[in-house]
């Protein structure tokens, strides 16, 4: 009998230890279940609030490229050796973000920004520091390249508002498809050693190559500029786009640009003109009164793709139609 009420003591308190124990777990279950779920509602708050790289509708992409070179120059008097950023194509970071509309239209942003560690563009034969007042020129500065947001349309073409590249930004520089274009283009000879002397029987002249090659830092005769303006461009047509942009104060240019292919060979060709009557936010300066600008551009490359052979010309001419004919600004 003992044995037998030991074995049902031995029960009723297991029973007894078992609802305990069930009665804690469904404490406990409840527990976690308020817990997890408000875990849940934080963490979706803060997905809600969190840059993604993108999905189906929305994308961000970053890009850029460093460009540091070391340059060996030769005067004819003096040599050296400078290390320091590519002014043709600086360092640079890019944000851009995109959101499809529909399957036509699509709406997005642009941020660029240029970074300078020593920019080759100031170098002359006194060393390698740029002096420039210039913030935009100085060693160890950040350039705001591009600033803009965009709405485009296969069927209607693109309008771009805020700072961008006007029309006939780069018009001679990106009718040269080849790679080399990007430490080597139209602007190459002023921008590597454009601020460098001229010397005459060893002596300087105090005159500056840029002065004398009139082509840099986006002054190349032709050719605009990065300009707070409006940009339309057109759906290709083709192998067409044409593009026209205005600026404030006041600027205007228009462009066509070709892109195609016949056979083995790969056709680029690029042609505009531009006015302004703003003597500050243009290339060509001079009075303010009545002030007047022009400039046309007109380049392009044939490149053989088997070979990789190609030959590249452009031609620009810039004006200040305003001034006498026998101070014209050509």
């Amino acid at each position: 009998m003992r044995g037998g009420v030991v074995r049902a003591g031995w029960a009723s308190i297991l029973a007894v230890g078992g609802i305990m124990l069930g009665g804690m777990s469904a404490q406990a279950a409840d527990l976690g279940g308020d817990c997890c779920t408000d875990l849940e509602e934080r963490i979706a708050d803060l997905e809600a609030t969190t840059a993604r790289k993108g999905n189906r509708k929305v994308s961000l992409t970053i890009s850029g490229w460093v460009n540091e070179a070391v340059f060996f120059w030769d005067d004819g008097t003096e040599r050296n050796v400078y290390v320091g950023t590519n002014s043709l194509e600086q360092s640079r970071f890019k944000f851009a973000g995109e959101a499809k509309i529909d399957k036509d239209w699509s709406a997005g942003y642009t941020i660029e920004v240029g970074l300078n560690g020593a920019p080759s563009n100031q170098w002359d034969q006194t060393g390698p520091n740029s002096t420039s007042a210039n913030s935009n020129a100085q060693n160890y500065s950040m350039i705001l390249r591009r600033s803009n947001w965009w709405v485009k349309s296969k069927t209607y073409g693109k309008m771009t508002v805020g700072l961008e590249g006007s029309s006939t930004y780069h018009l001679l520089d990106d009718a040269d498809s080849a790679n080399t274009r990007n430490y080597s283009d139209a602007e190459a000879a002023s921008v590597a050693q454009g601020a460098f002397f001229v010397n005459s029987n060893g002596t300087s002249t105090g005159l500056r190559w840029s002065q004398v090659l009139r082509g840099f830092n986006n002054a190349t005769p032709g050719q605009d500029g990065r300009r707070n303006i409006v940009r339309y461009d057109s759906p290709e047509f083709g192998g067409f786009v044409a593009s026209a942009s205005w600026g404030e104060d006041d600027l205007w240019d228009t462009s066509l640009t070709y892109k195609g292919e016949i056979h083995d060979f790969k056709l680029i060709g690029k042609i505009g003109y531009g006015e302004s009557v703003d003597p500050v936010g243009t290339n060509c300066g001079g009075p303010t009164g009545g002030f007047k600008c022009t400039w046309w551009g007109a380049a392009g490359t044939v490149m053989h793709n088997p070979t990789g052979l190609y030959l590249y010309g452009g031609y620009g001419e810039q004006k200040i139609e305003s001034l006498p004919a026998i101070a014209d600004d050509s």
